[in-house]
């Protein structure tokens, strides 16, 4: 079945991980474009282009099962998500090759923080996967001002960050120089 909103959300929220985290992400075919199914045959789908109308897919692949009407169409706004994230990671040398540092990781919030730096270049990425916004202290080595990448909204601390996560969300914040 086509994903729901929370699931594309959480499909975002993978790929800020992938796209800021160590070695070569990897983008399997059609999820830039918002396509789905898992089993064969709906493992290899034709590709799904915006210049294009398509069917809705009606039916299951094994013939003893229902599903429901699902419309077919090209996500642009989860395309424009990827490559912005796509073009971030190319654009930011940190991401590629630099190093890697946990700042937090807490079970229980289900918050996970790392640092990605290369020479002066520093990336703080903050991942919420619980279902609750969650509030994350970050102590930082002195004042710091960040850009969060994906907003522009610029973030100070002077000796810590204080965050506010929406559920199921992450920040990319970069370091001004």
């Amino acid at each position: 079945a086509k994903p729901t909103a929370g699931a594309r959300q959480i499909q975002k929220l993978i790929l800020l991980f992938q796209m800021t985290y160590v070695g070569a992400p990897m983008i399997y075919y059609g999820s830039e474009a918002g396509m789905w199914g898992a089993d064969d045959p709906d493992d290899r789908k034709p590709m799904v282009w915006p210049e294009f109308q398509y069917e809705n897919e009606r039916t299951h692949p094994f013939a003893d099962k229902t599903r429901a009407n699902d419309e077919v169409t090209f996500d642009q706004e989860l395309f424009s998500y990827y490559k912005r994230l796509i073009r971030l990671r190319t654009e930011n040398e940190a991401l590629r090759r630099g190093d890697f540092t946990t700042l937090l990781a807490d079970n229980d919030k289900e918050v996970y923080a790392f640092g990605r730096t290369e020479h002066s270049n520093e990336v703080i990425v903050v991942i919420n996967n619980s279902e609750n916004e969650q509030a994350v202290n970050l102590i930082l080595g002195g004042a710091r001002t960040y850009r969060d990448a994906m907003t522009g909204m610029v973030v100070e601390g002077s000796n810590q960050l204080v965050l506010l996560l929406k559920r199921k969300s992450g920040l990319i914040l970069v370091r001004e120089r």
